[in-house]
Formats: structure tokens, C-alpha cells, sequence
């Protein structure tokens, strides 16, 4: 699941930045969870570029509940 947000912070020109949060869906099963993690990684990975959308930051302080997220930002 993908939503558009605000971050608040971020750029010092704006007061808010529109981000787009990608989660795993509660009832999801493993498969779609290590997806997500390893798509993480692979933003992480890359850094910062110009040609794609980059990573904000990621939380996965709730793993045990299915509760995963990070918010990328172009």
C-alpha cells in the first residue's frame, strides 16, 4: 500500500514535503514483508540520485505486528 503524506521538516525552502509512505498491508504474509525490506535495502543501497525517488527514512520498530513502512520523497 502506497499513501501520500507531509513530512514536516525537510526542506528548508518549504514548510511541509509531500512523500509518498509504502507499507505492507496488516494481513500480509512473509513473502510480501521480506519484498518490502528488501526493496529497502536496495534504496538504501543507492543513495541519493536525481532519476529516481529517494528514500526519507524507514520504521520497522513494529516488525512483530506486521507494521512496516518507509517514506520515499522525489
Amino acid at each position: 500500500m502506497v499513501f501520500k503524506a507531509y513530512a514536516i521538516g525537510i526542506d528548508k525552502e518549504n514548510m511541509t514535503t509531500t512523500v509518498a509512505v509504502k507499507m505492507v498491508k496488516s494481513n500480509s504474509d512473509s513473502f510480501h514483508t521480506r519484498a518490502l525490506l528488501s526493496e529497502l535495502k536496495i534504496m538504501m543501497h543507492i543513495g541519493k540520485s536525481l532519476n529516481i525517488v529517494n528514500l526519507l527514512g524507514a520504521c520497522t520498530v513494529d516488525m512483530a505486528n506486521s507494521n512496516k513502512y518507509f517514506e520515499n520523497y522525489s
